[in-house]
């Protein structure tokens, strides 16, 4: 089990742009969105067994909630009721991303993009 220091201070977001997944049904097809669901149980997994509070949005089409645009953020805001002047500590907040541009040094190959910066 993972512990945060202080965990009733932080909320843990995750914003991920996730193009390959649809939220709409096939309506020509009878089966269940096998992607969609695989990601669901995936994410599921992974949640649980970190054992701490974390609230995902994921930006499945080309539009203004697709990093690195700012809706998913917004929304985040907005849901927490953190949408007014200085409510999220930006001093002790931090970002992860896995494309910060960095080149590869033998051990691990090229980020594939520089949009997290």
């Amino acid at each position: 089990m993972l512990t945060l220091p202080d965990s009733s201070r932080y909320q843990v977001v995750i914003f991920s742009n996730q193009g390959g997944l649809t939220l709409r049904e096939d309506p020509k097809s009878k089966a269940p969105n096998k992607r969609l669901n695989d990601y669901k149980t995936k994410i599921t997994a992974i949640f649980n067994n970190l054992d701490i509070t974390i609230s995902l949005y994921a930006a499945t089409e080309k539009d203004n909630y697709r990093k690195p645009r700012s809706r998913m953020w917004n929304e985040a805001l907005e849901h927490f009721d953190l949408d007014g002047d200085n409510v999220v500590d930006m001093d002790n907040s931090f970002y992860v991303g896995d494309a910060a541009g960095r080149e590869g040094d033998g051990q691990r190959s090229n980020d594939f993009a520089s949009s997290d910066r």
